[in-house]
């Protein structure tokens, strides 16, 4: 069973952005799927957030560069909870590597509220400006 799946009322109406949006839901079911597995190799998981944190980066930057190229009025408010989030992300590797944190449950339910509650607010608002410039 997944964590966390897809629902068409996560969808922006923007294919790409829907697209990027599973992708990092099928990334949190990925990790999820590795913590159930017993004594899971740390080395899975390390591999699995180093993706989701690369990820991050690809996601943000193709909105980031929609809201510049076509000149997004709240752009600069939307990408301070990007870097909020990747921020949060990049601690989070951090401190998994250099074995200061385990990843766990609340890390996941952490990671898929973000998302769900930034895809319904922050994302959804954008959504109708970007389709009017032909997104």
């Amino acid at each position: 069973m997944s964590f966390i799946e897809w629902d068409d009322k996560y969808s922006v109406n923007i294919t790409k952005i829907d697209e990027q949006h599973k992708k990092f839901m099928s990334i949190i079911n990925e990790l999820h799927d590795a913590l159930m597995v017993d004594n899971h190799p740390k080395e899975v998981i390390e591999r699995i957030v180093n993706e989701l944190v690369d990820y991050t980066d690809y996601h943000f930057k193709t909105e980031e560069d929609w809201f510049e190229e076509h000149n997004y009025s709240d752009k600069e408010a939307h990408k301070d909870q990007h870097d909020k989030l990747r921020n949060q992300v990049y601690k989070l590797r951090d401190d998994f590597a250099e074995n200061r944190i385990e990843i766990d449950l609340s890390v996941l339910s952490f990671l898929t509220e973000w998302l769900v509650e930034h895809i319904l607010t922050s994302d959804m608002e954008y959504s109708p400006y970007l389709i009017s410039k032909n997104i």
